[in-house]
């Protein structure tokens, strides 16, 4: 029996010329997904894995998501003689020569290698470094408080919707850890002003 979805499956794996948005819930298969999808754009040659970026919240979600995009491409060459076409098992096969060079990583690091390609077309030092999470924290933490004493002194409405949440509102900002799952945080009810936060 087919599953309910089918059609949109065949969206991601088929439809390869289109930028799509697939919104699931957790353990539905997005992930299963991306990586057929990802597949089929390296073995028709649609792209070059140097060509693909696929960007995820977390580091581990990262290393898996590599680690099955590896194996897919190396159980595609396994599969009988017959299977694929001599183009596809060259293109398969020099994209797992290549896979290091496709980006499967964090929206941080993501950022971090675009900055590094040009750092001074975005008038950055060519030898920036990333804050340590340490100082990260307390440089997230001095920023929102001079963003709440703003707010005070320009008397802003959007302090009552910040008094009205759960919680004090300088405490807020300690509620956005960037290690914690998204369902942790979707559980949160300082969602909202995660959303009020982003938009500073």
């Amino acid at each position: 029996m087919p599953l309910p979805d089918a059609g949109a499956r065949r969206q991601i794996q088929e439809n390869l010329e289109v930028n799509l948005l697939v919104e699931a819930g957790a353990g539905s298969g997005k992930t299963t997904e991306l990586v057929t999808r990802m597949v089929a754009l390296v073995s028709t040659g649609a792209a070059t894995v140097e060509h693909i970026a696929a960007v995820t919240f977390t580091r581990k979600a990262a290393a898996e998501l590599r680690e099955r995009f590896q194996a897919r491409l190396e159980a595609e060459l396994r599969r009988g003689e017959g299977a694929l076409g001599e183009d596809e098992r060259q293109r398969i096969r020099q994209a797992l020569e290549q896979v290091d060079r496709a980006f499967l990583g964090t929206i941080h690091s993501f950022c971090s290698r675009l900055l590094r390609e040009r750092p001074l077309e975005v008038g950055l030092d060519p030898a920036f470094e990333e804050l340590p999470v340490d100082e990260r924290l307390r440089f997230r933490r001095r920023f929102w408080e001079s963003y709440l004493e703003r707010l005070a002194r320009e008397s802003d409405p959007i302090l009552e919707e910040l008094s009205g949440a759960q919680g004090d509102a300088v405490d807020i900002g300690g509620y956005y850890n960037p290690n914690d799952d998204m369902a942790s945080k979707a559980m949160r009810p300082s969602q909202t002003l995660n959303g009020i936060i982003d938009s500073i």
